[in-house]
Formats: structure tokens, sequence, C-alpha cells
């Protein structure tokens, strides 16, 4: 079973895959972390970043549980937030990575963001907008996303494995 969790910068999605990772389930890791120095912020980061998801969808797919730390559409919803041409090609990278359920964090109440990674979402206003367009996006696709409202970790953590049957 394929599982996307997914939200705006600052949502609590990392907390979320280091919790699962220590609980014993297999996860995708965070791909920004170690490309962010690494290439310069754009489309050629883009690019790198779309690389190495679609890689580790590929090795990770026929797993039996996995959760992965964002996907293929997160590029297509940043994409639409910069107002960015979207490239034919990657709402089709969008729809060759199904995931069996796809869980989106709501934005916490406050945002408190890292100048060195949060090239685009300051605010909260800003992290608000990028859950509508999420939202949005994945409803285009034909997912019915799944809502994480805002909790303590363990809450969280209970409503995702409720909702994929554990």
């Amino acid at each position: 079973m394929k599982i996307l969790i997914t939200g705006s910068c600052g949502s609590g999605k990392s907390t979320l895959i280091n919790e699962f990772n220590k609980r014993g389930y297999k996860t995708s890791q965070q791909l920004e972390e170690e490309l962010w120095f690494e290439s310069e912020k754009g489309d050629e980061f883009e690019k790198a970043i779309l690389k190495k998801r679609l890689a580790i969808y590929q090795r990770l797919k026929n797993e039996a549980l996995v959760f992965f730390d964002r996907g293929v559409v997160d590029i297509l919803v940043y994409r639409k937030y910069e107002n960015k041409p979207i490239p034919k090609d990657l709402k089709e990278f969008v729809r060759k990575c199904f995931y069996d359920k796809v869980f989106v964090l709501e934005p916490l109440g406050r945002h408190e963001p890292n100048p060195e990674r949060d090239h685009l979402i300051k605010t909260y206003e800003d992290a608000k907008r990028w859950y509508q367009l999420m939202l949005e996006t994945l409803r285009e696709f034909g997912c019915t996303p799944i809502i994480v409202k805002n909790a303590p970790l363990n809450d969280r953590v209970k409503i995702i494995l409720d909702n994929i049957g554990i």
C-alpha cells in the first residue's frame, strides 16, 4: 500500500514520517534536504527532485506498506503556486504515481519559515494558499484526499493508521 503524506512547508510532514520510521514502517526520504544546496533553485532544482521522486516511487511501489514524504504532485502544485506553466509530461508523471491513500496535513496555525529552505511559503496565508491548491489539484486527478487536522502527533498518527486499517 502506497501512502502519500503531503502538506505545505512546516505542516508537520517530516515529523510524521520520522514517527512512522520510529515505529518501524518503511518511508521514503525527504529529498529537498539533500538536494537543497546541490543545485540552483528553480527549474533545475525541480528536475532533480522530480527525477529522485520518480526513482524512489519506482523502487518502493511494490512494498506492502510505505509512507511517502511528498510526491510528484507537490511539484505540480508548486508550479501552480508560482503561476508557472505546467509541462504536459509532469501531468503524466502525476497520473503514473498512483497512491492508495493521500493524506494532506492542514497548515499549522503559525508558520515560522526557515529562510534557507522555505523559499515560497513564508506566511500562514501562503501555507493556506498552497494547501488549497493541493486539494484542488488532487481532486483534478480523481483523488479524494484525506485531510489531517491539526492535532498532537500521536493523534495524527492514529488518524492515518485508522484510515489505512492498521
